[in-house]
């Protein structure tokens, strides 16, 4: 990966912006492919000099100027996180969707994402399991919002998008 950093403001401590790209990272347990981030008020420390090493002490806005996430990663992020769900098999086309086995017994849902100022929406828009669908007044309440401004720094971007087993945020 690489990073340029410019408008260093010896008082504050900061360099007015940071551009980093990385070809490859992990978040969260997802690995993040072509990740390009441009930070404001940036700070940050290494051990060794290496990108790979670098620890963030300070930041204003983060904004995500490209960032990939594969639905083979979802698969993994899912097995690792719901052991009860067997062999998961994750499509990001328009919405995600999500096909496996729970007790032996097959389970599909269907959801779609959004992205508004300072949030992500997740809502529920199927959902079976063994044959028995969830009525649509049910899947109605199955709606989940991420308030993204409780984070310790902005983060910005202009949209997210499920195309072509990819979730691209830009």
């Amino acid at each position: 990966g690489e990073i340029t950093l410019s408008g260093f403001d010896r008082a504050r401590g900061v360099y007015a912006k940071a551009a980093l790209f990385s070809p490859y990272a992990t978040f969260e347990g997802f690995d993040v492919y072509g990740l390009s981030l441009e930070i404001s008020d940036f700070s940050g420390l290494s051990n060794t000099g290496s990108i790979s090493d670098l620890r963030l002490t300070k930041a204003g806005a983060v904004r995500i100027v490209s960032a990939r996430i594969s639905n083979y990663a979802f698969e993994r992020y899912l097995s690792g996180r719901y052991a009860g769900l067997k062999k998961p098999e994750v499509t990001l086309d328009e919405s995600a969707q999500v096909n496996g086995l729970h007790d032996g017994k097959p389970v599909y849902g269907q959801l779609s994402l959004s992205a508004r100022p300072a949030a992500l929406e997740l809502s529920l828009i199927n959902f079976t399991y063994d044959g028995y669908q969830v009525p649509e007044f049910m899947r109605s309440l199955f709606k989940f919002k991420y308030d993204m401004s409780a984070l310790p720094c902005e983060i910005r971007f202009n949209r997210i998008k499920l195309k072509n087993q990819m979730l691209e945020i830009s």
